[in-house]
């Protein structure tokens, strides 16, 4: 990848594996604040208090520290591996919670948990194959956070077809 600025005819190459190194580097501390935060003083509150940046970026601090507890094989993978950002970790929280919100009018709280937690171990098992096939040489970066969406909208619309639906319809 190559660029110039304005004024500058010279022209910059980008070194992509030291920039993948210096992004995955971040995701795996950014995630292991996450969960500093989640197992010391959970919520967005804390979230927001020790980050000040936000809302948007405490939110997702705290979703993230959650799925520390609730994704219990792809968190640790995850932290050491860094292909996995604050992002794709919404976008997990995300997904579950749409569709467990939409069943909210008609589950107690033990299915609403139940159902959380098989989602999940769905989406877990998920996003663990697709690492497990991204785990290329020539992809040495991030998981590309809009294909994840996809990838996760796919398997819940044919999961559980209706829900999905249905939660789309509403939104």
């Amino acid at each position: 990848m190559t660029g110039t600025t304005p004024g500058d005819t010279r022209e910059r190459r980008i070194d992509r594996d030291r920039v993948h190194r210096h992004v995955l580097a971040a995701n795996r501390v950014e995630l292991r604040l996450a969960e500093d935060i989640h197992r010391s003083a959970p919520g967005v509150a804390t979230c927001l208090a020790v980050r000040g940046r936000g809302r948007y970026d405490a939110t997702r601090m705290a979703h993230a520290g959650e799925l520390s507890d609730r994704m219990p094989d792809l968190w640790p993978l995850a932290v050491r591996d860094g292909r996995l950002s604050l992002d794709h970790m919404e976008v997990l929280w995300q997904a579950v919670h749409r569709l467990v919100r939409h069943l909210d009018r008609t589950a107690d709280a033990v299915e609403r948990e139940e159902l959380t937690a098989a989602l999940d171990r769905l989406l877990e098992g998920v996003v663990l194959d697709l690492l497990d096939r991204c785990d290329q040489p020539d992809q040495p970066g991030p998981l590309d956070v809009a294909r994840l969406r996809t990838i996760v909208g796919r398997v819940l619309a044919t999961a559980a077809p209706g829900p999905v639906a249905d939660a789309e319809a509403q939104d």
